[in-house]
């Protein structure tokens, strides 16, 4: 080989390093680093005790599980090769990927899967989430790629109880989760590494090894903003490179401008006005439904959302096969209300355009979270609605802590605008907001039907999609017509990013997990 041949040789290999060219033509390039921005610091990335958002998005991308979704929602192997169910549905049984290591060069085995598992079951014992890891009988790793969980009964979604990041046993063992040393300073098995923890922000570093190949970028800054506003302003100055929830009117701004690529896409969480069913107003299930049918969805989202969200009747996503399109007990309908208000006894008897019974006022009470500019919105909208149907309405804004801890939890407030998480698969959501085994936990309505939790636990045993349809719209009927919640809507949600990143996808299952795919164009 001539030297000239040679020259062309090593530039074609140095070509091969640097860049991998897609289906498209589009060329991935190695290098260069992603730029995000976060509102809040989180105060671990444990992801054993981690419950804020913002340590769940960069879980991802430290952290893998044995299982996780797919932008479809479908259930696909991260950590996990493969996975069967015994005949009987109670033993699940994992088989792990061989020479998957951590940041520090150890291999994961299925030890560290078990004892993560145990971990995360000891620390819910005592948090209103507890209830899900009841139905596991036990765990174990019979071998070094094995991990094994039993089941009291058999439990279909348990598959989402397998979505938690998995920790390395030998850095953990014998210290309290809550040490903030391993918080500060996580070790995984993820695409990405720490670096650096400080007052600006974080910084993580690619991680060679990655057992599904390199990310395409160095690094990741995640840079902390005191405001929305600060983190925005940030954005067109071209300091950070992503934004995931802009508000609408910004969305407005940035999609005309040649630097961003902007997505929209429907939020997992829908709005509700959450009854407490226990008290002594709202224990009757007909003026529930007086009030739900008073609320008009359409100009809640017209007037607070500008038009971007979907009504939703029950605590399903529009469109999906769980959701009941011939459900109507929610919709708007002032005469429907007025003649239920009438039946329990209310009329406005001295003219003040508030209905009475028995000399009292139809009057009620909403609490909302401080520092939610939507909801304090949508508060004042309804109850301005509620006004026109006779009902008097007071708001109560509360800080979160204070309004979880000491208000919800306990059952002390009689109505609350709430978000909740659909979830890809309705399975575990569902048992958690829906049934009366988590009344005084995660049922914060205290809602109880012998029908849904009877139609819950028949759907956990059911693996044909198309019975489990047919269970989850009876369900989807029976609560909308209790109305233990006036179910209101999901909100269309807005994502920003510079356009020199490629590979983004705005889905909102996989957007953090997607990272490591994402590249910085030539």
């Amino acid at each position: 080989m001539n030297k000239k041949s040679s020259g062309i040789l090593i530039i074609l290999l140095l070509t091969l390093l640097l860049f991998h060219r897609t289906a498209f033509g589009e060329e991935k390039r190695y290098g260069g680093t992603l730029r995000l921005a976060s509102i809040t610091e989180p105060a671990s990335l444990n992801p054993v005790i981690a419950r804020d958002s913002v340590s769940t998005h960069l879980g991802a991308l430290l952290f893998n599980s044995l299982v996780r979704l797919n932008g479809r929602g479908e259930v696909v192997g991260e950590l996990a090769d493969s996975w069967n169910v015994s005949d009987d549905g109670l033993t699940w049984s994992f088989k792990l990927k061989k020479g998957v290591r951590f940041h520090d060069g150890s291999e994961l085995t299925s030890d560290d899967v078990l004892f993560t598992f145990e971990r995360i079951k000891e620390v819910s014992r005592n948090t209103p989430f507890s209830s899900l890891f009841d139905i596991v009988r036990s765990f174990d790793a019979p071998e070094r790629y094995l991990f094994r969980l039993h089941l009291k009964r058999p439990y279909s979604p348990v598959i989402y109880l397998m979505m938690k990041e998995i920790v390395p046993r030998h850095l953990l063992e014998g210290k309290e989760m809550k040490d903030p040393s391993f918080g500060r300073n996580p070790v995984g098995t993820g695409p990405f590494v720490m670096s650096r923890w400080d007052k600006r922000g974080i910084l993580l570093k690619a991680n060679p090894d990655y057992f599904k190949g390199r990310p395409y970028l160095d690094s990741i800054q995640v840079r902390f903003f005191p405001t929305r506003l600060a983190a925005w302003v940030s954005l067109l100055k071209g300091k950070i490179d992503l934004v995931t929830d802009l508000n609408y009117e910004d969305y407005r701004v940035v999609r005309k401008d040649e630097r961003f690529r902007v997505y929209d896409y429907l939020s997992n969480f829908y709005y509700t006005l959450l009854f407490n069913t226990r008290d002594p107003l709202f224990s009757n299930p007909t003026l529930r439904r007086a009030i739900s049918l008073a609320i008009d969805r359409d100009d809640l989202i017209s007037t607070v959302l500008e038009g971007n969200g979907v009504v939703t009747t029950g605590p399903f996503l529009p469109g999906s096969w769980a959701y009941n399109e011939n459900v109507d007990y929610q919709g708007y309908d002032p005469e429907r209300a007025s003649r239920l208000l009438r039946r329990e006894g209310y009329r406005d008897t001295d003219g003040d355009m508030i209905v009475e019974k028995d000399g009292r006022e139809l009057r009620l009470e909403i609490l909302l979270d401080r520092g939610d500019e939507i909801k304090e919105r949508l508060a004042k909208r309804i109850k301005w609605q509620l006004l026109k149907a006779g009902i008097r309405v007071d708001i109560r804004v509360i800080e979160r802590r204070t309004l979880f801890g000491k208000m919800l939890f306990p059952g002390r407030f009689q109505s609350v605008l709430l978000q909740f998480n659909t979830g890809a698969y309705p399975d575990k959501n569902t048992y958690l907001f829906w049934h009366s085994a988590n009344i005084g936990k995660s049922n914060i309505a205290r809602y109880k039907n012998r029908n849904v939790d009877s139609l819950i636990e028949e759907a956990w045993e059911t693996r044909d999609l198309s019975e489990k349809e047919f269970i989850y719209k009876r369900i989807h009927r029976i609560i909308s017509e209790d109305a233990p919640a006036a179910f209101l809507f999901y909100r269309r949600k807005f994502l920003a990013v510079s356009s020199r990143i490629g590979g983004v996808k705005p889905e909102p299952q996989v957007i953090y997990h997607s990272i490591s795919g994402w590249y910085e164009k030539k």
